[in-house]
């Protein structure tokens, strides 16, 4: 990577995103932008964190999600916003899906039709996010609900064992239910899911996870004893309102 160019791209000034923006509101996020990127070009020296082309894919997204706001909707941004969303931005450039929450949350916190929802929480809660959170997230802007599972074992004590506590087969992008464990039990924790396994839609398509390549696994060691306990998985209310912050709106239907 072309060092001095990297730190040209940071040192631009970020008024040239904002035009034709309402001078005020430009000047503020350029002021938060040397005030958080003034002092990285050292890091970015040391490091080599940040490439050039993540940096001006960042800077293109804000610009895009800017413009787009009806100038009567454009305010005055929360510092307490896109103060500390911009500082920990540039740890996730490399990230794409990550890096355009931080875009939409900046953003929108421009635009006042999103008071009532945005949210300070939101910058931490993308912080602890990874790509793959951000794409099962993704999956609830269709359904708010979708089908989960445990796959356990009865014992002779008429109780069972768990042999896989969470599986989650909705992303085809990510196969490995492991991964897709961990990232459904993080969410949850984020406060943005909620699963329950008391009750559950007949119309989920359920055999899915019984003719999982993971459950046929465990059919041929433990046989007749295995069973799958069918659950949903639930977007929160901070779920919903954090996914009308942060995520692009889907695309509308055209019809005729």
């Amino acid at each position: 990577m072309d060092t001095d160019k990297s730190v040209e791209i940071l040192k631009e000034p970020i008024e040239k995103l904002t035009i034709p923006l309402a001078s005020q509101v430009g000047q503020t996020l350029s002021d938060a932008w040397e005030l958080v990127f003034g002092g990285f070009s050292t890091f970015v020296e040391k490091k080599r964190l940040i490439r050039q082309k993540n940096v001006e894919s960042f800077k293109q997204s804000l610009s895009r999600n800017i413009q787009s706001i009806p100038p009567e909707c454009l305010q005055e941004p929360s510092f307490s916003i896109i103060g500390p969303a911009l500082e920990a931005s540039k740890f996730y450039f490399e990230e794409e899906e990550v890096r355009e929450l931080f875009s939409k949350l900046i953003s929108n916190s421009m635009d006042n039709r999103y008071n009532d929802k945005i949210h300070v929480s939101y910058v931490e809660i993308i912080k602890q996010m990874t790509p793959l959170d951000a794409q099962n997230l993704t999956l609830f802007q269709k359904a708010p609900r979708l089908p989960l599972a445990s796959f356990r074992m009865r014992t002779t004590s008429n109780s069972y064992s768990t042999l896989l506590p969470v599986v989650f087969l909705s992303n085809p992008k990510e196969s490995n239910v492991e991964k897709q464990a961990i990232s459904i039990s993080a969410l949850e924790r984020l406060g943005l899911l909620s699963s329950s396994f008391l009750e559950y839609p007949n119309s989920f398509p359920y055999d899915t996870f019984t003719n999982s390549e993971e459950y046929l696994f465990f059919k041929e060691e433990v046989g007749e004893s295995l069973y799958c306990k069918e659950g949903i998985v639930s977007l929160t209310p901070l779920g919903a309102s954090f996914i009308n912050v942060c995520f692009p709106p889907l695309p509308q239907l055209i019809v005729g």
